[in-house]
């Protein structure tokens, strides 16, 4: 290991390459200078985490603000100031909900839990009940699945059960009512569990996008387009993917795998 002038610690790794001479073949050994990836990744999820945590002050304090003045002075301005005021505090809003996402997403890697055996039905539950709000919407969709699954999987249970609301927070706003299904499927070497929707489906072409930070592929929908990002960094960290295929019918079926601990 090696370090520079400004502190930073490298990698040091050491390359050897066959050469032939006039006096017979030859090694040659190189000193190679690296940065670990790891090391930058690390210090990028750092500087990600401390600014949105401290973007979340300024921004509660202009909300706030604003809110005062549109209840004092509510009565002394024209409706068209007031719909600024209120074009203002939705933005602030949706820039809050953005900010606490990306929170989330960065907290994945920096705070992990230890794993442990969860019941994939447990985790189900707790997702769905995290979703009560929804859940109690008129047009909201009824849920199918069996709550007596004795599936164990292996995992951090607080990033499954985070995985498996995203999924289903993801289902439900863009079924338009319609039935969803919960079904898993045990291999030799992982769990799959998908979360199947009948509504408006994906754009062809854009099932890679939709894993993509902040990518959103329907407008006139709520959301800040991390919750599918979540889950397939969720999966990731499970030695797992997450993917997403049409549903018969319509609408659209989002899998994740999760990796089984190996012997």
């Amino acid at each position: 290991e090696l370090h520079s002038n400004e502190g930073d610690r490298r990698s040091s790794v050491l390359c050897s390459k066959g050469i032939c001479t006039d006096i017979g073949p030859m090694v040659v050994t190189t000193l190679v200078d690296i940065t670990p990836l790891a090391i930058i990744t690390a210090r990028l999820q750092d500087f990600t985490y401390v600014a949105s945590h401290d973007l979340q002050e300024p921004l509660r304090t202009i909300t706030s603000f604003l809110g005062l003045l549109k209840k004092r002075c509510g009565t002394e301005l024209s409706k068209q100031a007031i719909l600024y005021i209120d074009t203002a505090m939705g933005a602030s809003s949706r820039m809050g909900d953005l900010i606490t996402d990306l929170l989330a997403y960065t907290r994945l890697d920096s705070k992990p839990n230890p794993f442990e055996w969860v019941s994939l039905s447990t985790a189900i539950t707790m997702a769905l009940k995290n979703l009560s709000g929804k859940l109690t919407l008129v047009d909201c969709p009824t849920i199918i699945y069996d709550p007596s699954l004795s599936v164990e999987v292996w995992g951090d249970r607080v990033q499954l059960i985070t995985c498996l609301q995203n999924m289903l927070s993801n289902a439900i706003k863009f079924s338009n009512g319609a039935p969803i299904d919960i079904t898993y499927t045990d291999t030799s070497t992982h769990w799959e569990v998908c979360i199947i929707d009948h509504g408006i489906g994906v754009p062809e072409g854009m099932e890679e996008a939709i894993f993509k930070p902040f990518k959103r592929v329907h407008s006139g929908y709520e959301g800040t387009g991390m919750g599918l990002p979540i889950v397939e960094r969720v999966a990731n960290m499970h030695n797992g993917r997450a993917w997403v295929t049409p549903t018969p019918g319509g609408g659209c079926t989002i899998h994740i795998t999760i990796g089984k601990p190996t012997v």
